[in-house]
């Protein structure tokens, strides 16, 4: 406890540290697995669908997604695009002007 309390880590951690160097001899850290699927669209692919929905804001899903296929040559689905373009603020509601 007292370690824990001058490292300021968990006791649940130097725990793990003390078994593995006993088990070991060594304490460094594995390397990082990556979890899940790779990430296929990075900012440019954000940046372009959101100057096209910006540009034409009544452009259906797969039309975004052969437009990027031509712009970028990245292959994309429609839930893909639609999860995109969710994270990035966008909605499917239509703004209208009203006079």
């Amino acid at each position: 406890q007292q370690v824990s309390i001058i490292s300021g880590y968990s006791q649940r951690t130097i725990q793990w540290i003390s078994a593995k160097f006993s088990a070991t001899g060594n304490i460094t850290q594995p390397s990082l697995i990556p979890r899940g699927r790779p990430r296929n669209f990075g900012a440019n692919e954000e940046l372009h669908l959101q100057h096209a929905v910006d540009a034409h804001c009544s452009t259906y899903l797969d039309e975004l997604c052969t437009g990027m296929m031509d712009a970028l040559g990245s292959h994309a689905s429609t839930t893909s695009i639609w999860h995109i373009l969710r994270d990035g603020g966008y909605s499917m509601k239509r703004v209208c002007v009203h006079f």
